[in-house]
């Protein structure tokens, strides 16, 4: 009965759709006309940035307010290929009154713990030794004084901003809570919280790398700023922590960090206040410089956080774990915990999720990829004291060579591999330092000994992979760290793209870095395909209805502007989206390959497009009916004026049979931009690219393509292109730079109904800087 029942209402949608298009072919009535406007290539996208700075606990009369503000960074440029996104943070100075911070003081109280050896410092002797000899020690002393609930903290600032706005606005608060400290640092104050280690079902009391190891159990983790699920940081100058001074030593700042606003990495607050006279214009200065660089590194790393987006629809995480530590009694069974694909996926989820993600994991032993195996074989530096050092980046490169057979890349629009080596007393080593994870191009690499997943018992669970996998997932969606070489206090952001924090996900800050990156680039995507779009109406002469197409875009490019504006990057990029959308239909229309009317986008007006709008029929927008294509006057309503267009197109098709298709919309265009990254030496290769070309018609069909341009060809040393299926390669362009650029027609035949994928491959010079290049596709259909 119920599949009758929906039979009928099917029947009766289409009935509808009939007696509609019958209707309609007795009117005459036209789409109202409109001027479309004119677009410029993008040159640059730039936004002004609301950033209140608060002081909390300070003498305004005690700073340099003009030394601290030459120091702090307020200008960032992210620059791409044909474009450049800045972003200019607008900082608004604030000091709070008493009252402020006497209320923060008691919801502190109310919220720590004191005791005795009750966090880690470090001993910075051992340290020392460490980093001089190699030799793994004991590197951790116990610290006395106040936890602080350092999440209670960020959401007392979010429910209690000292600036109130009707617009909003970012917030860093600087703090100064000195009263809470001993003068000889035996008791101190710190920010703290439980840190969940979600694959082992433990808490993290572990460091990393050549910390990880049972001279270093039970350490913990002071902070001395915190930022996690608002848009807010705060700091705490006066705080105790010991990973700005591991940092300095471990990472050999030394040398570079002899400037005033450094000062921060040697003396917490209440040291710097016995070692200053406050008082003097010297010691005021010093304080705006001590002050500013706290600001500056932690502005520059989380609320100005650099994204290189690439953008995509959907993406494929494929993990190939490898194991060779079966003969020591680790099986499949008891590792499979170390990967939790749900973590992963609702991470990347919670940070874009427009983009459709696909996470999967394969376990097998070592010996079942002997390409792997002699690979891996081949990049060993040498073996110590029964442990073996691997070329981290030598392993990683070789296996981009080997990947294309390892892994799906039809799966998704940008597949990601995941290569999980399981060893035995290994580690790799890059750039004299060991790392347990790299990611790039495409592709993770992880390496950490199988005794580190453990507990010293060898059976209980310690530490899995799952946040080490997203974070080398962010560096391929575009993020770089929390900190930057010489400036590590951003790191105190809790993000899965930190090396302090152990996170499983992207703070707010860096979320709205992301997506706030995506947007302008998006619409810089978005400006830059118009002026194509423009070129090639202007052969149509003039149609009404693809004026209205183009005043739609720009009506959503507006309403994406507002909501920027307010910070609410999600919804401008989704506003985006609907721009982009219509703007594919566009370029379908304007490239032939469909005429007004074709819905369903299959090259012809008929029965199918008729049945969308009776399907749609009388609603409006907001509605779940709406459909923004079916409503072809674009009245906000779908009646009887969207059948018209329908009804004086009947059965007319598309002149262009055969072009290029996006494999994740199914959108059709005969020209589209492929972006590729530029590295020095790099070879860049994309096995089956965002667009395959398809031949949608039922004959055989001789075609051209070109590439109509390229930018930053300098920088090249050649270009390969391949137009492949499984039964035949159609055709092939080389380049050699010294070569002129192919802009010539090539011709290639395709055959009937077919589809086939794009094969590039791109090699860059020595002297090629980090960048992006663009090349231009365009193809035609020569006959019949």
């Amino acid at each position: 009965m119920l599949v009758n029942q929906k039979f009928m209402f099917k029947r009766k949608i289409l009935t509808g759709a009939l007696s509609l298009l019958l209707l309609s072919l007795m009117f005459n009535a036209y789409i109202k006309p409109s001027l479309s406007q004119s677009y410029q290539a993008t040159q640059i996208i730039s936004h002004d940035i609301p950033l209140d700075v608060v002081f909390v606990g300070y003498d305004q009369e005690a700073i340099d307010m003009a030394a601290m503000d030459s120091v702090i960074t307020k200008d960032y440029t992210v620059p791409y290929v044909e474009w450049s996104l800045n972003y200019y943070f607008d900082v608004n100075y604030v000091f709070a009154n008493q009252t402020y911070l006497q209320t923060l003081t008691s919801f502190i109280l109310q919220n720590s713990v004191e005791g005795v050896d009750t966090t880690s410092k470090l001993n910075v002797t051992a340290l020392e030794y460490q980093k001089a000899t190699a030799t793994k020690m004991s590197i951790f002393l116990p610290q006395s004084g106040r936890a602080i609930d350092a999440i209670a903290v960020e959401d007392w600032f979010a429910a209690n901003p000292y600036v109130s706005s009707s617009t909003p606005r970012y917030a860093f608060y600087v703090l100064n809570f000195s009263m809470f400290d001993t003068p000889d640092h035996t008791w101190e104050h710190w920010y703290n919280l439980t840190e969940p280690e979600l694959d082992a079902n433990t808490v993290r009391d572990f460091w990393r790398l050549e910390w990880d190891n049972p001279l270093n159990p039970h350490v913990d983790f002071p902070y001395a700023g915190f930022s996690y699920r608002h848009p807010l940081f705060f700091v705490d100058p006066s705080a105790f922590n010991w990973y700005l001074t591991w940092a300095r030593i471990w990472w050999e700042l030394d040398p570079y960090i002899t400037d005033p606003k450094y000062d921060y990495y040697y003396e917490d607050l209440d040291t710097f206040q016995q070692t200053h006279d406050l008082t003097t214009p010297e010691g005021k200065t010093a304080l705006g410089y001590y002050l500013g660089g706290w600001i500056d590194d932690i502005l520059s790393n989380t609320f100005a956080s650099a994204v290189w987006v690439q953008p995509t629809v959907s993406q494929s995480l494929q993990i190939l774990v490898l194991n060779n530590a079966s003969e020591y009694g680790y099986t499949y069974e008891n590792l499979k915990w170390i990967i939790n694909t749900s973590l992963v996926k609702d991470a990347v989820e919670q940070l874009a999720p427009w983009i459709s993600t696909d996470v999967s994991v394969k376990f097998a032993n070592l010996s079942e990829y002997p390409d792997v195996e002699a690979l891996l074989q081949s990049c060993i530096i040498n073996k110590t004291n029964g442990w073996t050092y691997i070329d981290g980046l030598s392993f990683f490169y070789g296996l981009e060579d080997l990947r294309r057979w390892h892994f799906n890349y039809n799966k998704a629009e940008m597949v990601v591999n995941g290569y999980v080596t399981l060893l035995k007393n290994a580690s790799m080593i890059v750039d004299n330092g060991e790392f347990t994870g790299l990611g790039g191009d495409r592709q993770v690499l992880l390496m950490k000994s199988i005794d580190r997943y453990f507990r010293e018992d060898g059976v209980t669970p310690k530490s899995g992979l799952s946040c080490y996998m997203t974070h080398e997932l962010g560096h391929n969606l575009g993020f770089g760290h929390t900190f930057g070489w010489n400036t590590y206090a951003g790191d105190f952001a809790f993000d899965v793209m930190g090396y302090y924090p152990y996170s499983y996900y992207f703070t707010k800050l860096l979320t709205d870095a992301y997506r706030r990156t995506y947007a302008d680039t998006a619409l810089a995507e978005l400006q830059n395909a118009l002026i194509i779009d423009q070129e090639l109406y202007s052969m149509w002469g003039s149609s009404p209805f693809i004026d209205v197409l183009f005043d739609e875009i720009s009506e959503r490019i507006d309403e994406a502007a507002l909501l920027y504006d307010e910070l609410d990057y999600l919804s401008a990029l989704y506003k985006l989206f609907e721009a982009q959308r219509i703007e594919a239909y566009l370029r379908e229309l304007v490239c032939d390959i469909i005429p007004i009317g074709d819905l369903n986008h299959d090259g012809i007006v008929n029965i199918t497009d008729a049945t969308k709008v009776g399907v749609a029929w009388m609603s409006r927008t907001g509605d779940t009916r709406y459909d923004f294509f079916a409503d072809l006057n674009y009245d906000t309503i779908i009646n009887i004026k969207d059948l018209t267009p329908i009804g004086k197109n009947w059965q007319k098709t598309g002149k262009v049979k055969a072009g290029f298709v996006r494999w994740a919309t199914g959108n059709r265009t005969t020209i589209f931009d492929y972006v590729a990254n530029v590295w020095p030496d790099w070879w860049w290769t994309e096995n089956n690219m965002t667009y395959g070309y398809w031949n949608w018609a039922n004959a055989d069909l001789q075609c051209s393509l070109r590439i109509k341009n390229i930018t930053d060809v300098d920088n090249m040393e050649s270009i390969y292109l391949k137009i492949y299926n499984a039964t035949a390669t159609v055709l092939e362009i080389y380049w050699n730079a010294g070569d002129p650029v192919p802009q010539d027609w090539i011709s290639f035949t395709v055959g009937a109904h077919s589809k086939y994928s794009l094969y590039l491959e791109v090699v860059y010079t020595s002297y090629a800087p980090t960048w992006f290049s663009r090349i231009t596709f365009e193809s035609r259909v020569d006959s019949p």
